[in-house]
This record gives C-alpha cells, sequence and structure tokens, in this order.
C-alpha cells in the first residue's frame, strides 16, 4: 500500500497549501473576470474578495501582501482594456477597485490586530489567574506546614522528655544501686518512647519524600497472602490488647502482585494501624483481598469511632492536622493516610474512605495487578 502525501507533511502544512491553491484560483478567476468585461467595469468588487481570501491564513501580514498583488493585477487589466474603451472610464474604474483594495486591506488588518490583542489580553489574563492561584495554593501548603509543626512539637518533646528524664533518674542512680528492677522499668519505657519517636521522624520523611517526587518504587512480583499475614503478626498483638478480633480474608485463587514489597506493607500496615487505634475494644476488624479486572482489592472494614464528612475532605492531605479531628488528634503523627494515599497514586492506584461517625470506617485501595 502506497504511503500517502499527508504522512510527510504536518496537517497545518497541508491546510495552507490548500489555502494557496484556493487564493492563486480566486486571483486567476478575479483577473480573468476583469479583463474579460468591457471597459473593466469590474471595478474593486472581485479583488476585495481576492482579499478577504487572507481570513484563511494566521499570518498577520497576508492582507498586505494579497493587496500588492490585487493592485498589480489591476494594472495588468488597465493595458489590456480594450482599444475603443473611453480612458477616464478605465482610468476611473481602475482608481476605484485600487482604493477599493486597500481600504478593505486596511479594515481586515485592523481586525486581525484587534482580535491578536483581545487574545494575548485573554492569555495574559489566564496566566495572571494561574499564577495568583499557584502562590495562593504555595501559601496555603506553606502555612498547612507551619501549622502541622507547630502541632506536632507536644507529640515530639513528649517522648524527649520521656527519654532524658528516664535515662537521667538511670544515670544518677536517684533509687539507689540495688533498685534494679525499677531501672529495667525505666529502660524499657525510654526504648518505647525511642520506638514512637522514630515512627513520628519517619512518618515525616516518608510524608515529604513523597510530596517531593523523591520516592522510587522498585516493583516486582509479589506473594500477597505472605505480605498480609506478616502485617497481620506485626500488629496481632496490639490488637489483641485491646480484644479486637482481627480477621483475615484472602480469595483462594489470589494472583501475584506486581508492585513494591515495602511500600504494599507500609499501605497495609498504616491502614491497619489506624483501624486498630480508632476502633474500641471488643471491636472487629476484617482484612480481605481479592482480584477482579486485573485489580487487586484490598479492603479494611472496622468498627471503629468513624470519621465525619468534613474530615472526609482533608484527611488524606499530607501536612494537614487540625486539633479538632478526634481522628488524627490520636497518638501519632496524623500523616498515616496521606502516606497510603500518595503510595497508592504511585502505583497508579485508587483509595476510597467510606465511614459513618459511630459506626466505622471501609477504606478500599484498589492497586492494577500486573503494574502500569
Amino acid at each position: 500500500m502506497p504511503l500517502s502525501i499527508e504522512k510527510f507533511m504536518s496537517k497545518d502544512l497541508i491546510t495552507h497549501i490548500r489555502n494557496l491553491a484556493l487564493v492563486i484560483a480566486a486571483a486567476s478567476a478575479t483577473f480573468l473576470l476583469d479583463i474579460k468585461l468591457p471597459l473593466g467595469v469590474a471595478g474593486g468588487v472581485p479583488y476585495v474578495i481576492l482579499i478577504l481570501t487572507g481570513m484563511l491564513f494566521p499570518w498577520p501580514r497576508i492582507f498586505i501582501f494579497l493587496g500588492l498583488c490585487a493592485t498589480f493585477l489591476t494594472l495588468i487589466g488597465f493595458f489590456l482594456s480594450p482599444e475603443y474603451a473611453a480612458l477616464w472610464i478605465v482610468i476611473t474604474n481602475r482608481i476605484y477597485a485600487i482604493v477599493a483594495i486597500w481600504v478593505t486591506v486596511f479594515i481586515l488588518s485592523l481586525k486581525r490586530k484587534e482580535k491578536s490583542l483581545l487574545e494575548e489580553i485573554t492569555l495574559r489574563r489566564e496566566l495572571e489567574l494561574k499564577l495568583y492561584d499557584a502562590v495562593k495554593s504555595t501559601d496555603k501548603a506553606n502555612k498547612a506546614k507551619t501549622a502541622f509543626f507547630g502541632s506536632m512539637s507536644h507529640d515530639l518533646r513528649t517522648p524527649l522528655n520521656a527519654i532524658i528524664g528516664f535515662s537521667e533518674a538511670i544515670d544518677k542512680k536517684i533509687f539507689g544501686t540495688d533498685k534494679f528492677d525499677k531501672y529495667f522499668e525505666y529502660a524499657s519505657d525510654i526504648h518505647k518512647s525511642s520506638l514512637y519517636l522514630l515512627q513520628l521522624i519517619n512518618d515525616i520523611l516518608d510524608a515529604a519524600k513523597l510530596e517531593s517526587g523523591a520516592h522510587v518504587l522498585h516493583l516486582k512480583n509479589i506473594n500477597v497472602k505472605e505480605v498480609v499475614y506478616s502485617c497481620h503478626d506485626l500488629l496481632n498483638k496490639i490488637a489483641k490488647d485491646k480484644n479486637i478480633d482481627l480477621k483475615i480474608s484472602i480469595a483462594d485463587d489470589i494472583l501475584p502482585l506486581f508492585a513494591d514489597p515495602l511500600a504494599l506493607q507500609q499501605i497495609i500496615v498504616n491502614l491497619l494501624s489506624n483501624s486498630i487505634k480508632f476502633t474500641p475494644n471488643d471491636g472487629t476488624i476484617i482484612l480481605s483481598v481479592k482480584t477482579a479486572k486485573n485489580q487487586h482489592i484490598i479492603k479494611i472494614e472496622d468498627t471503629g469511632a468513624g470519621i465525619s464528612e468534613e474530615a472526609l475532605k482533608t484527611i488524606t492531605k499530607p501536612f494537614t492536622r487540625e486539633d479538632n479531628d478526634h481522628h488524627k488528634a490520636q497518638e501519632g503523627s496524623g500523616l498515616g493516610l496521606s502516606i497510603v494515599k500518595s503510595l497508592v497514586e504511585l502505583h497508579h492506584g485508587e483509595l476510597e474512605i467510606q465511614s459513618v461517625l459511630d459506626k466505622g470506617t471501609t477504606i478500599i485501595v484498589t492497586l492494577p495487578s500486573k503494574g502500569f
């Protein structure tokens, strides 16, 4: 099958060639009409039509070019006038033609400039609005970060003060040299405070890394069951301490998931931790995984406190933490859901949160099974 010319030429170029052919045809027809009519009575009308064909082109000086062409053809038409024609009639018609040509050129050029000026004003106004929105968004984000770190100061100082206080008590042996049980208890408290502080710092660093776009995924085929049960084993003791029934439901025919294993583990751990944190004693949490339409669907349902409609609007935004939001007013950085959302979106997946206050929350993570 022979290749068409259009494959070698851009659409704009083909359009310009077609328009140019139309202009040449109009010029030829106008000139033939001019010299065929007796005494050159065609006047300027056909040449005005020739000037109007310039509207087919985007070039600003096309009307001047066509005006010169029309004037040139008019002058040639003058010398080809019939010998029997009265000279004053021929000259008058030619003058009328040239005046009509250049009046048309002048009007159309002004219209083209006016249109270009309006387009430029509109474009500048759009750019100004975009710039204003960008500055406003940046300012809002900076204020949110400032407010976030301000509210986080208590969470960061509390474990640090505990570490300093307990370690000082051990160092100075304030209970004497034989109270080893008390010192062991303090050492355990130091360990817990250190882990809590490490978690806070890790969440802040992870959120900052994700927001800057510096996080890199390492994708490979994952055994979903292994990841889910490892997360279950990691958090089951915390759930048991609150007498929460942590159930796992995974389809028997579950396929491998092409994703970052550490990111998947972080997603599940963060979501389960949140559910355990906000589910009261004797509650229930169900983690289920299934595949449908080349997607892995991870669902976590709990009988926890739920999330208000107002809080749902901002709960996944990074570096936002409202004091009146009970879902973020608990122990922790409040960045868990924003980290989850960013990791899910990096996998080209979706995060859906459904919640009713005092009844519970359902979170659905949908990931493409074969990557993206």
